[in-house]
């Protein structure tokens, strides 16, 4: 209860304020900063990286399209009413800016946590790298494993009772021989998972919504009039206010696409190529693919399918996949949606290992321990409650993103963008 209260109160009074007004600061400078720093056929001075722009975008999609598109957007609808997809969809106008300033940052600078010492001091960094590297174990590594055990448990392929143990350790042993390769090989299995992996879901939802289409428009109205606390929307007695709403939008938004806790910035730091504008512009399509396409049909799969969703209850991937069962029934919804989150958790394991990575190597944290302690959180994100990871990341990420948030204001308000340091 107590972690709950402090979440709610660190989200409305901390993490929003700083996030519009970074976004504010940002967004009247997003065409200067997208524009190539050249002209066409220009040669520019290449920099060496760990990473192609092309793989590090992979890298980052892999990491933020996860368990977030289906479990946390079912999550904003149940905890702030269909109204919270709209805010989702503010948060990402708006975080377009901010990821695309973080990622042009990182570029420049090297990391996040590069830049947030040039503007804030070496011990603001350490903390953002601290809370980084831990919330890469609980957001990128525990979360995502716990809703893809939960729901390929619920196939019953596996013994009573050993389903969720097997499963830990299978998706460990993949994790572990992925990640042996290091960065680059993480970049380059992303770069071509990614894709296909989003577009089974697309492709997906889209069959769905496609037998559901007399609900779309219905849908899209509860949506917008939700937005601002309709009655009518949500009916009078469900307690759900607009700032229920934009609040669990919001949170559920940055989960999602993550613009403004820095994880971007560090992936893309790694990035060779002569243009951060480039990497920039990876960045808004980054978010556009994350939160205005993936999390808008997980939310009108939901809202179309005629389910009364529980309000006040955080829910699992159980409230998407008796969305699905609406139309395919329970054995076709529990395959698709276990198999979707298996997918997208996997691939959000491995693209948030670069950022954990990274922290660690900052920190002085050697690569081999770092892995092991990944690996290890990796097993026990399947035993470990749901509610304590989700409310104990959703305070892990607030904190984080308040220096990164902080530095990048200073950058862009004081005209610091443009400066690199080695």
């Amino acid at each position: 209860m107590f972690l709950k209260l402090m979440d709610e109160t660190l989200w409305t009074l901390l993490f929003l304020p700083l996030f519009l007004l970074c976004a504010l600061v940002i967004f009247p400078q997003l065409p200067q900063l997208l524009k190539p720093l050249g002209r066409r056929g220009e040669r520019q001075e290449e920099r060496e990286g760990s990473l192609r722009p092309f793989q590090a975008a992979g890298t980052v999609l892999a990491a933020t399209v996860g368990t977030g598109n289906i479990v946390g957007t079912a999550q904003a609808i149940a905890m702030g009413g269909p109204g919270a997809v709209f805010w989702m969809w503010i948060a990402a106008i708006l975080g377009c800016a901010v990821k695309a300033g973080e990622i042009a940052c990182g570029h420049r600078f090297g990391g996040a946590m590069q830049y947030i010492r040039a503007l804030l001091g070496r011990i603001p960094a350490a903390f953002y790298a601290a809370l980084a590297l831990f919330s890469t174990l609980l957001v990128g590594n525990m979360a995502q494993v716990n809703a893809s055990v939960l729901a390929l448990d619920e196939l019953r392929i596996f013994p009573p009772g050993w389903g969720r143990v097997f499963l830990c350790i299978v998706l460990g042993a993949l994790a572990a021989l992925c990640l042996c390769g290091g960065v680059r090989a993480v970049g380059r299995i992303c770069a071509v998972f990614v894709p296909f992996m989003t577009l089974i879901y697309v492709l997906g939802a889209l069959l769905f919504l496609n037998e559901r289409h007399r609900e779309i428009l219905p849908a899209l109205r509860s949506i917008v009039r939700g937005a601002f606390g309709a009655p009518a929307a949500l009916g009078a007695a469900s307690g759900l206010s607009m700032k229920q709403a934009l609040l669990w939008g919001l949170r559920r938004g940055a989960f999602s696409n993550e613009a403004g806790l820095g994880s971007a910035a560090n992936i893309h730091g790694c990035a060779g190529g002569s243009d951060p504008a480039k990497n920039a512009l990876w960045g808004v399509f980054e978010v556009l693919v994350d939160t205005i396409l993936l999390c808008t049909l997980s939310a009108l799969v939901i809202l179309c399918s005629g389910l009364e969703v529980p309000r006040g209850v955080l829910p699992g991937p159980e409230l998407t996949k008796a969305a699905f069962a609406q139309a395919w029934g329970d054995r076709g919804a529990s395959l698709f949606v276990g198999l979707a989150l298996a997918f997208f958790g996997f691939s959000t394991v491995l693209g948030c290992y670069v950022t954990g990575q990274r922290c660690a190597s900052w920190l002085g944290l050697e690569e081999k321990k770092f892995r092991l302690l990944y690996l290890f959180c990796c097993f026990m994100g399947g035993i470990v409650p749901l509610e304590l990871i989700w409310n104990t990341a959703d305070a892990a990420n607030v904190w984080m993103a308040t220096p990164n948030l902080l530095a990048l204001i200073l950058v862009f308000w004081g005209g610091l963008s443009g400066k690199r340091e080695a």
